[in-house]
């Protein structure tokens, strides 16, 4: 947040996670993986083979990630939606996916955390600990998965699993309210809390859903 890691949430999120650099997943940008917006199809835990799978159908839940050991490399490897023809999968049985619409999903949060992971080489506990927890006296321990392959001993959960006390947890919220500054010291960029005000207007996510949901930014 600030520390000039990452030059711009416009740019392609290859820049970061090399595996897409070479086919159509390098148009994915920061942004659309922030906003939930980035087209790629969704995972789930699939208890019959104790997986992460593709979906052809799909649920709002984001794809029950926790069940599985590794929770990241199915994330990484998944595909774009089709966007000729029928669409891949479809959004709770009913709707149409198209690549760029709307869709919740765990995954594209726990690439953010790679992200955060490739640019800065700290794994996503260390980083929010120092530019994030201490500032703001906040204790929180975050879950990882049971993978001997990720970040640091297992892949910190991105999308989940925060464990703090509610008074932590109400600092992080008075951050935010009071324009990302914590005892006169710009925390989060002013700009990014600016944008957050502007979701109702910039991040409406449309149909299925009533056309006054919104979602951006993690928000």
């Amino acid at each position: 947040m600030g520390q000039d890691y990452i030059q711009s949430l416009d740019e392609s999120a290859a820049n970061y996670i090399d595996e897409w650099t070479n086919d159509e997943r390098a148009t994915i940008t920061l942004r659309q993986l922030l906003d939930m917006r980035s087209g790629l199809i969704p995972v789930y835990f699939d208890p019959a083979s104790q997986n992460l799978s593709e979906r052809t159908e799909t649920d709002e839940s984001g794809g029950d990630l926790v069940f599985a050991d590794d929770q990241m490399s199915a994330c990484i490897q998944r595909s774009l939606a089709s966007e000729t023809g029928n669409p891949v999968w479809y959004l709770n049985g009913r709707v149409p996916y198209q690549r760029g619409a709307w869709v919740y999903s765990n995954c594209d949060t726990m690439i953010l955390g790679e992200i955060i992971f490739r640019a800065t080489e700290q794994s996503l506990q260390p980083h929010a600990d120092i530019h994030l927890f201490s500032k703001l006296d906040m204790t929180a321990y975050w879950w990882r998965d049971n993978t001997a392959i990720g970040q640091e001993n297992g892949n910190f959960l991105a999308y989940c699993c925060l464990d703090a006390t509610a008074r932590d947890f109400a600092r992080f919220g008075q951050l935010i309210l009071d324009g990302g500054v914590w005892e006169g010291e710009q925390i989060v960029p002013s700009a990014y809390i600016d944008a957050l005000k502007r979701i109702t207007q910039d991040s409406v996510v449309g149909p299925p859903y009533n056309s006054s949901y919104n979602y951006g930014l993690k928000f």
